[in-house]
């Protein structure tokens, strides 16, 4: 199969650990740590959406990372209906949970990721996947340093105030 996903009679592996309850005939790698069935995307062996409190990605079949978006702990994604933003996020020492956010009203045919935090359709600027309100989009870049800046202002250490939206 490729990298480091591997199958075996009916059974799918990643390095050495099964995938529990993958569909074989649906199974697809992404990359050398991802991989997606018919029901889910995988990290390694692990489902990345197990739950719906943590969010869910709607139609894992159709599902592919964005150019460029897998940056460390931060993925972007899309399927049929939308993009998405995912984290993997540390919750105890040695562990961690991927939160799924969908990126409403973002034009998935025209999203273009920055970097990590940043993301842009054909009308907006968006930071960890909320729109960023009042970015000049024209103007907006991204420094070497990772932070953005348009002609208003500079976005380095947004307090979720400033992201422009709700929890």
């Amino acid at each position: 199969m490729g990298w480091n996903y591997w199958r075996n009679e009916n059974k799918i592996y990643y390095r050495d650990k099964k995938i529990e309850n993958a569909d074989i005939m649906s199974f697809k790698v992404l990359n050398e740590d991802y991989a997606k069935d018919k029901n889910h995307v995988y990290s390694g062996n692990e489902v990345i959406d197990p739950s719906p409190l943590l969010g869910k990605i709607k139609n894992p079949e159709t599902f592919e990372f964005l150019p460029n978006g897998i940056i460390y702990a931060t993925l972007y994604g899309k399927d049929k209906y939308n993009v998405y933003y995912i984290k993997n996020e540390p919750i105890r020492c040695f562990y961690s949970c991927y939160t799924i956010k969908e990126i409403n009203g973002i034009n998935k045919d025209k999203v273009e990721v920055l970097n990590d935090w940043f993301i842009k359709d054909d009308k907006n600027i968006y930071f960890k996947g909320k729109i960023l309100e009042g970015a000049d989009y024209n103007t907006f870049e991204v420094l070497p340093n990772g932070d953005g800046k348009d002609k208003n202002r500079s976005y380095e250490n947004l307090t979720e105030d400033e992201w422009g939206w709700i929890n």
